[in-house]
């Protein structure tokens, strides 16, 4: 019986945008706009599931940062947040994504969470840094963005 490892990383990221949960989830699930936020390229590999919304369940996003390029598959998608995972080969392993939205009157805060395992040549402590730092700065140009709409 083969064991499931752990993920050596998780990481935690809050981040209160002044908008709604469905203005967040029709933005997050835009995924070839995300680059706006992000710093990385998306394209769609494969649309959503039937029945499901455009960018939501099923939909495969092609993720490009640097040299690397891999995978992920959104799992889930609603007015309370999406999750996501790397699917096939990518520079970590045993990736999972959540973004959880929280409505806060005008606002809605946001609950990113991410875990996997680091690779092996890498120390986790230093992925851990830099993954960190790109959350944070995504997260505030996407709370910036939506300051631009009021």
């Amino acid at each position: 019986m083969t064991k499931i490892k752990e993920p050596s990383i998780q990481i935690f990221v809050e981040q209160e945008v002044l908008t709604t949960q469905q203005d967040l989830l029709d933005i997050l699930a835009d995924h070839e706009g995300l680059a706006r936020f992000f710093k990385a390229e998306f394209s769609i590999v494969r649309e959503s599931n039937a029945g499901e919304m455009k960018g939501g369940k099923g939909c495969i996003r092609r993720v490009s940062s640097g040299k690397n390029q891999f995978n992920e598959e959104i799992t889930a998608a609603s007015k309370k947040g999406i999750s996501y995972k790397i699917v096939g080969a990518g520079p970590v392993t045993d990736h999972r994504g959540d973004i959880v939205f929280n409505n806060k009157g005008r606002s809605t805060l946001i609950h990113y969470h991410i875990s996997f395992n680091g690779p092996k040549w890498v120390p986790d402590f230093l992925v851990k840094t830099i993954v960190t730092k790109d959350m944070k700065k995504g997260l505030l140009k996407l709370a910036d963005y939506f300051k631009g709409k009021l």
